[in-house]
């Protein structure tokens, strides 16, 4: 089968069952659809579409952005241990307050959550800085209840 590039088509109408952005597309230019501008804006301002991982048209991040966020990333790992080793000899030697430990492992699950989603989305400017934050003050928080209840 040919495709050419040089012709615009028009598509048939698009059955009830298919996806919106399947439903967005108005032309082909050969075997490319063509979206609407208005489309592609309102794609843009969805909030959970920053929390996807790259895609092929994504900029690769440059080497400098790779390392300090893998610095950072370091830098909560060992503080998260030294939290994780203290939560794990007071369950075996001195339990402390019942509720304690599950809260801890919740807040650093959670740190560790965000950790992961900045890395899914570096492709973004400034959002795996913020959910690195987000993480630090997890972690602070964690590190904050294991100070003062054990």
């Amino acid at each position: 089968m040919e495709t050419r590039i040089d012709t615009l088509t028009e598509t048939p109408a698009q059955p009830s069952g298919e996806t919106q952005a399947a439903t967005l597309v108005r032309a082909r230019v050969g075997s490319l659809p063509v979206v609407p501008a208005e489309a592609i804006q309102s794609v843009r301002r969805n909030p959970m579409r920053a929390l996807r991982l790259p895609e092929q048209d994504d900029p690769e991040p440059g080497s400098t952005r790779m390392l300090g966020m893998s610095a950072w990333a370091a830098l909560l790992v060992l503080v998260g241990m030294v939290v994780a080793i203290r939560v794990f000899l007071a369950i075996v030697f001195e339990p402390g307050p019942e509720w304690l430990v599950p809260t801890v492992m919740s807040v650093g699950i959670a740190g560790t959550v965000c950790g992961g989603l900045a890395f899914a989305t570096m492709h973004h400017r400034w959002l795996p800085w913020e959910l690195l934050g987000v993480a630090s003050v997890l972690l602070g928080g964690n590190l904050l209840l294991v100070i003062t209840q054990l």
